[in-house]
């Protein structure tokens, strides 16, 4: 068992990042959808002494799929570029080099009214 591990479940962009030292490592799981990443993932990086794991969807729409669409936005959306994509070439950008992986990950849900899939 890990006895030297805190997790941290606050608003990242009110978060004082001098309220703590600096960490080994920051794990970021789907929580850079923000719009300001440039500022987010700079806020990561003062804080972490080592290494920072980013956690996305690397597929083309996403979460977002047909039937969510029509739902939210009364039609299919084209969604270009995944959140993946747009991360790595931000961090190129801003000098750094980042190794990513990509796991292929399916799950399928079904329901029979909104009100269920909210639950």
């Amino acid at each position: 068992m890990l006895k030297n591990v805190q997790a941290i479940n606050t608003n990242w962009k009110s978060f004082d990042i001098n309220s703590i030292e600096k960490v080994d490592v920051t794990i970021s799981y789907n929580s850079l959808g923000v719009y300001e990443i440039r500022k987010a993932i700079e806020k990561s990086n003062e804080i972490t002494k080592r290494d920072i794991y980013i956690f996305t969807f690397a597929g083309k729409g996403e979460w977002l799929d047909d039937i969510l669409a029509k739902i939210v936005y009364g039609k299919n959306i084209e969604l270009r570029y995944s959140s993946a994509l747009i991360i790595y070439n931000l961090l190129f950008q801003m000098g750094i080099s980042a190794d990513m992986e990509i796991k292929n990950n399916h799950w399928y849900s079904e329901h029979k009214t909104i009100d269920d899939a909210i639950l």
